[in-house]
């Protein structure tokens, strides 16, 4: 339990490195056009609407082979759609000069510095594509060479989605690249950036009802990730909504004061416990979180809505999921949302909170389930 120290939960060091890094958080939204106070107000809503997994299941781990899995990732998205089945193929098999999958020992690494021909980066410690100029190479860190948990499962299909979005001479921006670009200029906001873990995040809860209905793989295994995925998605929320409250108040004041933090964030729905790991948090990668955290959290918000409407009709669901990554590829940030009916108002926000609530329940009645299937 968190314990407070004189009222407060920063000593006077950790306050100043926590405004310091406030400062690159700003900077982060200036470069991003996106309306933060819709944002903020969905985090919140979220926030309040979560329903919180009530037990987690003790895994019994299940090893695949290093082809079993790449043969059940395969006939996942076989299932989904054909398109997507060959550019996995293509990818698995190296058929393709741009792109290239490294499936590798994490532990036999003894440099993550090293880049390819094309300046990317060839390792990395977890799961991730690195795009340079329509180059790129997915990331697979497993803990052995010739099995993968369920979890790495989890992760070729999460990362292999990525390239589904992507168009052809994409390069992640930093945040660098968005101040130069000048965001705002055109007033349009960058979809593949914000949108592209709804995108992961949403084949995830895909790959979860394809095994239970098609394989015999550990159930515990399975609803093992479930909660990993929903506590991750909480924690982003959570972390970015503490992000943009602070970034406010230093906007509006120009400082953040500890007294302030203890009347204001302790009343904002978070957690006490939780108070003091964000804001270390925070401090420890200087705001730099917030550029790739805010990805996850707009993903938390959205990914129910889509996930929702393909259980219940997964033949138009899919033709509607097509329909969006073809948008956010072409970087249709609106036009990917009208898909699904989504409306970045108060209206539309309470709905999509309403909907990432009952997923969450959802999914805890999955945990809680002795079935086999969705």
């Amino acid at each position: 339990m968190l314990v407070f120290y004189n009222g407060d939960i920063l000593n006077d060091d950790s306050i100043n490195k926590l405004n310091d890094s406030i400062d690159n958080v700003i900077e982060d939204k200036e470069a991003v056009n996106l309306d933060y106070d819709l944002l903020t107000f969905a985090l919140k809503n979220m926030l309040i609407n979560r329903k919180p997994i009530k037990s987690r299941p003790k895994a019994v781990e299940t090893y695949l082979s290093k082809e079993e899995a790449i043969k059940t990732m395969l006939n996942f998205f076989k299932s989904i759609d054909e398109e997507y089945y060959n550019k996995a193929i293509q990818t698995v098999l190296q058929q393709s000069n741009k792109i290239k999958m490294n499936i590798y020992n994490r532990k036999k690494i003894k440099n993550y510095d090293l880049q390819d021909e094309n300046g990317i980066k060839e390792y990395d410690i977890g799961g991730s594509v690195s795009s340079r100029k329509g180059f790129s190479i997915v990331h697979i860190p497993v803990n052995d060479d010739k099995h993968l948990t369920i979890d790495e499962l989890y992760t070729l299909v999460h990362e292999i989605v990525h390239l589904f979005d992507r168009p052809d001479t994409y390069t992640a921006p930093t945040k660098n690249d968005l101040i130069e670009k000048g965001n705002f200029e055109e007033d349009k906001i960058d979809a593949v950036d914000l949108l592209s873990e709804s995108i992961t995040i949403l084949f995830e809860g895909m790959l979860t009802d394809y095994l239970l209905k098609n394989t015999t793989y550990s159930r515990s295994a399975i609803k093992e990730h479930i909660c990993y995925r929903t506590k991750n998605l909480y924690i982003h929320t959570e972390q970015v909504y503490a992000m943009l409250l602070l970034a406010k108040q230093k906007e509006k004041e120009d400082i953040i004061s500890r007294e302030w933090i203890k009347n204001t964030i302790l009343n904002n729905y978070f957690n006490p416990e939780y108070i003091k790991a964000i804001l270390d948090n925070i401090i420890n990668n200087n705001g730099e979180g917030m550029q790739i955290e805010k990805r996850y959290a707009i993903a938390g918000l959205i990914y129910p809505t889509i996930i929702k409407q393909y259980l219940n009709d997964k033949e138009n669901g899919v033709k509607k999921i097509k329909q969006y990554i073809e948008l956010v590829k072409n970087n249709d940030f609106y036009g990917a949302l009208s898909v699904f009916d989504i409306q970045l108002n108060k209206e539309g926000i309470n709905k999509l909170a309403q909907i990432s609530g009952e997923q969450e329940h959802f999914w805890n009645q999955i945990i809680e389930s002795e079935e086999h299937s969705l």
